[in-house]
């Protein structure tokens, strides 16, 4: 599973990153995280391109 945080760096999306991180811990699931804060690729993503 691959897991994409976008945010700026802000304390929300770090709390974000933070409960992201704990929970792919405490449930064992195998995830990539990747922490994006670059605005221009944040810029970039568009949800509806990325639901399934």
């Amino acid at each position: 599973m691959e897991i994409k945080i976008l945010g700026p760096g802000c304390q929300k999306c770090q709390l974000a990153e933070r409960i992201v991180r704990n929970i792919v811990a405490e449930t064992g699931v195998k995830a990539h995280i990747e922490k994006v804060t670059n605005i221009v690729k944040i810029s970039e993503y568009e949800p509806s391109k990325h639901r399934r």
